[in-house]
C-alpha cells in the first residue's frame, strides 16, 4: 500500500493532470479528466519523483451505426422447425487503408410506469461471417464465444451489414405500461484491447480442459504486466 504515490496522466505529449494514487481501492475515477477520439493518452504512476510504471494508448474514433433494418422472417431452427425470428442488419462504414478491431454488443432496457429499469445483455448468436477466424479452426469457434469481437479483414474499408437474428419478442409491446429498449453498441477498439480480451476468453474456456496450448497475453506496462487500452462505442436505439 502506497502512501506517496500519484498518477500523471499526458495528453498527445504534454502534461495534463496529477491525482493521488487511490490507495487501498481496487479502482480509482477522474471524471474531471477527459479525452476525445484521436487523443494519445499516457497514463504514469509515481512513487514521490520516481516513475514506477505506465503505459500508453491511442483512443480510437468513433465509428457510428448508420442504422438497423428490420425484417420478420421465418427461419429453420437445429430441430427441423420454421420459426419467426427478426432479422437485423446492423450498418456500419469500416476506414479503410487500417486495421480496425470491433466489438458489438447487445442490450434489452425495460422501464415501468413506476420508473424502475432493468436492463439485461443479449447473448446473441455469432453467424455473420465476420466473426469466422479461421486460425481458431470450427470446432473452437462453435465452442467459444468471443462476446462479439471482431477485425475488420474481411470488411476492410467498406460499408457493411452485419446480420443478427434475435427472438420477435424483444420487437413486440406485451405491457402497455412496460417501455422497451434494444440498443445495439458497437465498440471501435484498438489492436490491443482485442488481442488481450481474446486471449483471455481463450484462456477462461481452456482452464477445464486437461491438455491445451498456452495462450500469451499482450501486456503495454513497463515495468509491469497487464494492458492500459482504449475504445469508443456508439449507440443505435430501437
Amino acid at each position: 500500500l502506497f502512501t506517496d504515490a500519484s498518477i500523471e496522466f499526458r495528453l498527445n505529449g504534454s502534461y495534463l493532470s496529477r491525482v493521488a494514487f487511490p490507495n487501498g481501492k481496487l479502482t480509482g475515477s477522474f471524471p474531471s479528466i477527459k479525452f476525445m477520439p484521436g487523443d494519445t493518452v499516457s497514463v504514469d504512476a509515481y512513487l514521490g519523483d520516481d516513475k514506477l510504471t505506465g503505459a500508453t494508448t491511442v483512443v480510437p474514433t468513433v465509428v457510428p451505426i448508420e442504422k438497423v433494418d428490420t425484417v420478420r422472417v421465418l427461419r429453420k431452427q437445429t430441430d427441423g422447425r420454421y420459426l419467426f425470428v427478426m432479422k437485423t442488419t446492423v450498418r456500419f462504414t469500416d476506414m479503410p487503408n487500417k486495421a480496425d478491431f470491433y466489438q458489438l454488443q447487445l442490450f434489452h432496457h425495460t422501464t415501468s410506469q413506476s420508473g424502475a429499469s432493468v436492463t439485461d445483455t443479449i447473448d446473441y448468436l455469432k453467424e455473420d461471417r465476420v466473426f469466422y477466424d479461421p486460425e481458431v479452426g470450427v470446432s473452437s469457434f462453435e465452442s467459444i464465444d468471443f462476446q462479439g469481437l471482431f477485425p475488420d479483414e474481411v470488411i476492410n474499408g467498406t460499408s457493411y451489414g452485419l446480420v443478427i437474428y434475435l427472438p420477435v419478442a424483444y420487437f413486440q409491446k406485451n405491457d402497455a405500461n412496460v417501455q422497451n429498449r434494444l440498443v445495439y453498441r458497437l465498440y471501435h477498439v484498438d489492436e490491443l484491447y482485442y488481442g488481450f480480451l481474446r486471449a483471455r476468453i481463450i484462456a477462461l474456456s481452456n482452464q477445464d480442459l486437461p491438455v491445451f496450448n498456452d495462450v500469451k497475453m499482450p501486456s503495454n506496462v513497463l515495468n509491469g504486466y497487464g494492458v492500459v487500452t482504449s475504445l469508443s462505442p456508439h449507440d443505435y436505439e430501437i
